[in-house]
């Protein structure tokens, strides 16, 4: 690498390793680099779908305790609710 202060395209390598800017992998085929992406956008894409996901399981949850719920009410003896009674 002309002009810089690594000599080798490895040693810039293992030097974007050591910072956090990539992941960097020696393997017996030779080395792999995966970018970490630390943009802002990107991360509050992330952050964003994330929170979506988290959203969706807990109305789910919800979903499924209400049911479990209604099984166990109705198995008590309780029949059918009024407010279920015509569906």
């Amino acid at each position: 690498m002309n002009s810089s202060k690594w000599r080798s395209l490895t040693e810039f390598s293992q030097y974007l390793g050591k910072e956090g800017y990539c992941i960097v992998d020696e393997t017996p085929k030779g080395w792999y680099i995966q970018w970490i992406d630390r943009d802002p956008e990107t991360l509050k894409r992330a952050e964003r779908v994330k929170r979506l996901e988290a959203a969706k399981q807990d109305e789910e949850d919800r979903a499924c305790k209400h049911a479990i719920g209604m099984v166990v009410w109705t198995a008590a003896g309780g029949g059918m609710p009024a407010a279920t009674a015509g569906v």
